[in-house]
């Protein structure tokens, strides 16, 4: 999310007032209330939203939901959900897709040869999935694990991930190296519907096996929304995400990829961004830039620290 001192160093910036975020934070600092107000309102509508032009596969990263302390709170995840009077008492299901960003970067130029808007190759596949990783790594850390860990201290929390990627190879193109276990992919599982669009994209050979995780994944849903815990008759035990144990979360994969199973581990934002600091496979300064801008984004993008990597 943008905040309200990003966004107006970020006018001054592009109005020509300051050099660069740094230099546009202390002006900032230095303008009284009434002077930065009036200026506020003279900008122009365009210049307003021009920052936001930062899309991410057409979706416009711009302020949403505001932390005013009136209607939302202005209190982190863990923060909100440190107190067990500020959310309902019921069990939880969280989760997230081994791959999420990925959906979002496959048709991205920096990233994806384009032809006539489809995707046709991937620039450097190596470089590919080390951003989407780190980028995913934050999806994960701050949507499902720093909410699995607060929640959990209060009541039972049940959380997934989806690795199934059994894509078709197009011969130009490998959808499975492309997508993989992409954002949202889970939901046809989930509702057992695979139309037949869908279809082409999988070979046959994978219908059964797809079929059969849709199977298990509707049971455990059902049995989730009757009982207020997913285990029925039959199932492979899906434990609830204890910090004590390490962070339990169920794997929801086909059996040729090594099928439903429980593993460990808790992702936190604090130590995927120390591991994208220390990395030094970036093959450029401009290609750690683009890393920076993939997984750096929304409210976890610092201008001052992007600039201090030599980007623009």
């Amino acid at each position: 999310m943008w905040g309200s001192r990003k966004m107006v160093a970020q006018w001054l910036v592009n109005s020509g007032r300051a050099t660069n975020m740094t230099a546009a934070l202390d002006l900032q600092d230095s303008m009284d209330v009434a002077e930065l107000a009036a200026w506020l309102r003279s900008l122009p509508l365009a210049q307003v939203y021009g920052i936001f032009d930062g899309s991410f596969a057409g979706m416009i990263e711009m302020p949403l939901i505001v932390g005013d302390g009136h209607v939302m709170p202005t209190m982190t995840t863990s923060e909100i959900f440190a107190d067990p009077d500020n959310f309902s008492g019921v069990p939880l299901m969280i989760g997230s897709t081994r791959d999420e960003v990925r959906l979002f970067a496959a048709f991205d130029p920096d990233y994806i040869h384009m032809t006539g808007g489809f995707p046709t190759g991937i620039r450097d596949l190596a470089a590919y999935h080390r951003d989407m990783e780190y980028a995913t790594e934050f999806w994960r850390a701050e949507g499902v694990d720093a909410v699995a860990e607060a929640v959990s201290r209060h009541q039972d929390v049940y959380v997934y991930r989806f690795d199934a990627d059994d894509w078709r190879h197009l011969g130009f193109l490998d959808l499975k190296a492309l997508f993989g276990a992409a954002h949202a992919f889970e939901i046809p599982f989930v509702f057992g519907y695979f139309p037949n669009p869908s279809k082409l994209l999988f070979p046959e050979s994978s219908f059964a096996a797809l079929q059969r995780l849709s199977g298990e994944m509707m049971s455990y849903w059902a049995e989730f929304a009757r009982n207020g815990h997913p285990n029925g008759p039959g199932a492979i035990p899906w434990l609830p995400w204890r910090q004590q144990d390490s962070g339990h979360y169920l794997i929801l994969d086909t059996e040729m990829d090594g099928g439903i199973r429980m593993e460990q581990g808790i992702v936190r934002a604090a130590e995927v961004a120390a591991r994208f600091f220390a990395d030094d496979s970036f093959a450029s300064p401009e290609a750690r830039c683009l890393a920076y801008r993939t997984a750096f984004r929304g409210d976890r993008h610092d201008p001052v620290e992007y600039e201090s990597l030599g980007c623009r």
